[in-house]
């Protein structure tokens, strides 16, 4: 068989592919609940580096730092991946650390008015399309100004990258003279950071590196959980797979494990079941064909016998009439086992149909005795108590039967000298109970199987063992039941009949 179309590995396809699929939508939905608060942590992080740089600007001001305030500024952008503005008074881009905006204006973030809006710790504008900055959100942390030294000692750059430096006397207004270089106008800066916002458009990458981390042991963990599972539901219908072939191969003692609590376990449960009740089927059927085989042996045999005898003329007139009695007899006898199996096997079917009518039961149970006893006389002692009116809805020819045999059956096994008790109760009951002196526990159960028969010296006559299991088909047949127990040596068969039968109103 092709591994790849096992149910096991089906299975474990299955739950791999549920697992990565909700894994899938999972992280969809995480990424998407979570993208406004990536963009947001991006700009806390930008935010936060605000004072760091402030405070390395002014060391460079101060003239501590032996760089150049343009490099620096390109140094810094770079080590914290962010642009770096120096913005004037008035707005002016006064420095951009990519050069592009040098000169252009800005609003200036005063935070009291205009486009910048406060967001926790920090001011913050998206400049308009068309404008200056177009496609960055500008931050600032609103700390003090950069002042009070020379921040670009030869001069702010030129506009838009014009001819050379250009001296601090330019058109900001606003600043003092530097005694020691006159030529050097001090102004205040305004740091502003600026960040691209398709880099916070995509600030939610960064959540991939761990979701696909958690993705992947999530994945491992489900593919292992998935071959156990699989396994766990393979394995048992392996098991009855392998039991099937045993019992179509005719073994039906097979071994399955039914300790499991679930649908597989049931099933094994069912299937063990199933193949006990086929044995017991088929041990049953060849039973029967061996008892029908013996009960019709021995008749069909005397027959041959005695009516070769009688057509060869070996018997003489005087033997003739015996002979044929005999033969007449072991006819009867061969008819019955026959009716008894026909009948069976039209209960089995469910093509019995009942002719219901209403009688009284009471008298249908003596007229039965009294023609049992009457035709099989014997030494037991026989008591009969009916309430007389007990009117029920049967079939009476089925139901007569049904007593017949059962009447028959404590004839046969009550010893000489024993006792019968036949009595009817109201709304639909009878019991009969007979002398068992020999019957056990172990017995009773056995009593409606068919073909089973007691040991032939208990009885004082030759069954077939098909009486008891025809009377309980009549019985449920007619949805009622018979049962029977063994109590202080008698065996007591009580057969009921359901209240809403027994129970229906007599005629007029």
């Amino acid at each position: 068989m092709n591994r790849l179309n096992s149910l096991q590995a089906k299975l474990i396809g299955a739950f791999v592919l549920v697992v990565g699929l909700g894994l899938a939508v999972a992280s969809g939905l995480f990424v998407a609940l979570r993208r406004d608060d990536q963009e947001l942590q991006e700009l806390n992080r930008v935010a936060a580096a605000g004072p760091a740089i402030f405070t390395q600007f002014t060391l460079v001001n101060r003239g501590r730092a032996n760089i150049d305030v343009t490099q620096f500024a390109e140094n810094i952008s770079h080590e914290y991946e962010v642009r770096v503005f120096l913005l004037s008074p008035t707005g002016e881009v006064a420095l951009d650390s990519s050069h592009e905006l040098d000169g252009k204006h800005f609003e200036p973030p005063d935070g009291r008015n205009g486009p910048w809006r406060r967001e926790g710790s920090y001011l913050r504008w998206d400049p308009p399309g068309g404008s200056p900055g177009e496609g960055l959100t500008l931050v600032t942390s609103g700390l003090p100004r950069i002042g009070g030294g020379n921040v670009f000692p030869e001069g702010r750059p030129e506009r838009n990258g014009g001819g050379g430096p250009r001296s601090g006397t330019g058109s900001t207004g606003a600043g003092t003279t530097n005694a020691a270089n006159p030529g050097t106008l001090i102004e205040t800066y305004s740091l502003v950071l600026g960040v691209p916002e398709s880099t916070l458009a995509n600030a939610w990458l960064d959540l991939l590196p761990g979701l696909s981390l958690a993705g992947a042991i999530a994945l491992a963990v489900a593919i292992g959980l998935a071959v156990l599972l699989a396994r766990s539901i393979a394995r048992p219908l392996g098991r009855l797979t392998v039991a099937s072939q045993q019992v179509a191969a005719g073994s039906y003692n097979v071994d399955i494990d039914t300790r499991r609590g679930d649908e597989v376990g049931r099933l094994g449960q069912a299937f063990a079941t199933m193949a006990e009740r086929v044995g017991e089927s088929q041990a049953q059927m060849r039973s029967m064909v061996a008892n029908v085989s013996h009960d019709l042996k021995t008749p069909l045999t005397s027959i041959l016998g005695f009516s070769q005898a009688l057509k060869t003329g070996a018997a003489g007139p005087e033997d003739a009439a015996r002979m044929g009695e005999i033969i007449h007899d072991e006819a009867s006898r061969l008819a019955g086992r026959l009716n008894d199996l026909l009948y069976l096997s039209e209960l089995d079917s469910g093509q019995a149909m009942l002719n219901r009518e209403r009688c009284d039961l009471a008298e249908l149970t003596a007229s039965v005795v009294e023609r049992v006893t009457a035709a099989r006389p014997d030494g037991a002692f026989l008591h009969v108590e009916g309430s007389s009116g007990v009117i029920i809805d049967v079939d009476v020819a089925r139901l007569e039967r049904a007593l017949e045999n059962l009447v028959e059956n404590a004839r046969k096994y009550t010893p000489e000298n024993g006792e019968i008790h036949v009595t009817v109760r109201p709304p639909g009951s009878v019991t009969i109970a007979n002398s068992a002196p020999r019957l056990t526990d172990e017995d009773v159960p056995r009593l409606f199987e068919r073909f089973y028969r007691l040991d032939r010296s208990r009885a004082r006559g030759a069954g077939a063992g098909l009486g008891l299991p025809i009377a309980q088909d009549i019985v449920a047949l007619h949805g009622g039941e018979l049962r029977g127990e063994l109590r202080d040596g008698m065996l007591v068969m009580r057969l009921i009949l359901p209240a809403a039968v027994g129970n229906a109103p007599a005629g007029p």
